[in-house]
């Protein structure tokens, strides 16, 4: 276990001024772009919400995955410092039991090693933050937090490139949701993957839809995929069907004859179900057993859920029922477990500040959903998100996220934190569909005072700006 010392607190404000130095010149870098005017407000929460957790695992609950995560990273060091070969060796290609006698009491025994493939990649992942913060457990979640930062506000920018007009308002859904902040900053699984799926996302909207630095963005998107499928593959699966959804429906969208739209569809549908199957046929060893196969998948879905109600987990779980691990099964969960995945916990199942924190957000979620839907209409809502590829993709990626989640997962410590990949697309949408709305609602009473052309001009203007026209 990794024993707290004064230095995490003497350390501590030495690295978060090289990170904010560091920071300040990617701001300079990037003068020329607006969306950068955020970046640094964003890291501030990114950083608090990083020195939260580690006060919080650290004398709240007095130890926990992120502690025993940083204390196996101190063991693979202290092995470095004696035999180096040994040292990458299990850092590259990982340990097994043979490999695991080199370990003794001086230098300490890794507690994560048999079936903890995925804890183990994390350990892996985070010995070079642990080396660049000299083994300190708040150093190197400050290190780490920053890195992943990155990943983070890349989502935003790419928010921020397709819709321009309201690139300021996006910033508090893409960037300041407290409870990505929080778990999303530690020496965490969801920390990794949180930021992969930024850079994923960045790099597939710069490689494929806008198509610059195709090589660059491809390599970001390879890396993303590699550090996702190695630690949650369900998110992998649920990211390709989105991606796939997006790049076919702005390549339809550039159609301009609608009866040429119309007779592509079927061909472009053709493309993305057979390009899906080929990438996860290709995949499949990647992903493990788990998700080998459509039956694998379903059985896991089944196991994983049970075995999140055992006895150590009650008193903050919850049930969405019983299923089968069959297609008819789980579907009959579908409703139940995207309103888990999305809105729950509800404020009043809330036992602990955590889930409260988690609560609120999901009453927010949960208000402004309904508000969008009552304003746009229920067809309209879904009408309005069919106008844009970017919130096609969001839509989806988050309600087959939040079903994955909310029907594999029976507690509420754990939902929290597996919830938070889904949070800034699914907000960022909504947030998105509200000013669009906004922009685009005309005044009557200032249009009937133009010409006949003056408001052709007009309504021209806001449907380039926005994407839609509501009168």
């Amino acid at each position: 276990m990794y024993s707290f010392s004064v230095l995490d607190i003497i350390l501590m404000p030495v690295y978060i001024i090289i990170m904010f130095a560091i920071a300040r010149k990617i701001v300079q870098d990037h003068e020329n772009e607006p969306a950068y005017e955020y970046f640094l407000k964003g890291l501030y929460l990114k950083i608090i919400g990083s020195l939260a957790l580690c006060l919080i695992y650290l004398f709240y609950y007095q130890g926990g995955d992120t502690i025993n995560y940083m204390s196996d990273a101190r063991v693979l060091m202290r092995l470095a410092s004696i035999d180096l070969g040994s040292f990458f060796d299990i850092l590259f290609n990982g340990i097994n039991k043979e490999k695991y006698s080199v370990f003794n009491n001086e230098l300490g025994f890794p507690q994560y090693f048999h079936n903890k493939t995925e804890e183990w990649r994390v350990i892996r992942y985070t010995v070079p933050f642990s080396i660049m913060g000299l083994g300190y457990y708040i150093p190197t979640s400050i290190i780490l937090a920053f890195l992943s930062y990155l990943g983070n506000f890349r989502l935003y920018v790419v928010f921020a490139k397709e819709f321009p007009h309201i690139y300021k308002k996006l910033a508090l859904p893409l960037l300041f949701i407290p409870s990505a902040a929080f778990w999303g900053s530690g020496i965490l699984k969801d920390t990794f993957t949180f930021s992969a799926i930024g850079w994923f996302t960045y790099g597939f909207y710069m490689a494929f839809i806008k198509r610059e630095n195709i090589k660059g963005n491809i390599i970001a998107i390879l890396l993303a995929s590699y550090i996702i499928i190695g630690i949650k593959p369900y998110i992998f699966i649920a990211l390709l069907p989105g991606s796939l959804i997006w790049l076919n429906f702005t390549r339809l969208k550039s159609i301009k004859s609608p009866f040429i739209r119309t007779l592509a569809l079927p061909f472009f549908l053709g493309i993305l179900g057979a390009g899906g199957l080929f990438v996860l046929n290709v995949l499949g060893n990647s992903l493990g057993d788990k998700y080998s196969s459509v039956d694998n998948a379903l059985q896991t879905a089944v196991v994983t859920q049970q075995d999140l109600k055992r006895a150590e987990y009650q008193g903050a779980s919850f049930d969405i029922g019983n299923f089968d691990p069959t297609i008819s099964g789980i579907a009959s969960k579908i409703p139940a477990a995207i309103t888990a995945g999305l809105f729950r916990p509800f404020i009043w199942e809330a036992r602990n500040p955590v889930m409260l924190l988690s609560g609120l957000e999901n009453l927010f979620f949960m208000g402004f959903t309904i508000r969008m839907i009552f304003s746009l209409g229920f067809f309209g809502f879904f009408s309005r998100i069919g106008n844009n590829p970017l919130l096609i993709f969001s839509l989806i990626f988050s309600l087959f996220f939040a079903f994955s989640v909310g029907l594999t997962t029976s507690n509420f410590g754990s939902l929290v934190r597996y919830k938070i990949p889904c949070e800034p697309f699914y907000l960022g949408m909504l947030f998105t569909l509200y000013y669009l709305k906004k922009d685009s609602t005309v005044d009557e009473a200032v249009i009937e005072k133009l010409t006949i052309e003056q408001q052709d001009d007009e309504y021209k203007r806001l449907r380039s700006k926005t994407g839609f026209i509501i009168k």
